[in-house]
């Protein structure tokens, strides 16, 4: 049989494509859990690596610095996300240094930690917001079609 082609993924390019994807992969109910994913200067990622339970606060770091640590081994690794589901709540105080070490940790890596939400019943947090850090999702503007 001959072999088929594998179609490329679409391109996460915004907080709302990276929540969409997020929802496929997360457990229901929510659980504690870290989820990770690369995504390459497209957008283009590839596996969704799951961290369950790991309820304690800085467990985010320790997953980022394994996660950062092996972009070297993933091909056009170039940006890191991550989502924290917290089921008993939403943001936590040391959010936001948690939010700045988990960045610093990526780029030491040469890897851009584009988002961290935190996901739980009462909705998604960016911990970026606290710190009045905008989105780091400019790089899909690169890619805007001109119209005609």
């Amino acid at each position: 049989m001959p072999p088929t082609s594998i179609s490329r993924p679409m391109p996460v390019r915004s907080a709302a494509d990276a929540l969409f994807l997020l929802g496929l992969a997360a457990q229901e109910p929510l659980a504690p859990a870290t989820y990770t994913f690369f995504l390459d200067r497209d957008g283009v990622g590839g596996v969704i690596t799951e961290v369950s339970g790991g309820s304690a606060p800085d467990t985010v770091l320790d997953i980022v610095g394994i996660m950062a640590g092996a972009a070297a081994s993933v091909e056009n690794a170039e940006y890191l996300v991550v989502a924290t589901m917290r089921p008993d709540g939403t943001m936590l105080p040391g959010d936001a240094d948690r939010w700045s070490t988990a960045s610093e940790i990526c780029s030491a890596h040469g890897v851009g930690l584009l988002e961290w939400f935190i996901i739980s019943p009462q909705g998604v947090a960016f911990p970026r917001s606290l710190i009045g850090e905008p989105e780091r999702w400019a790089f899909t503007r690169r890619h805007d079609v001109a119209p005609g």
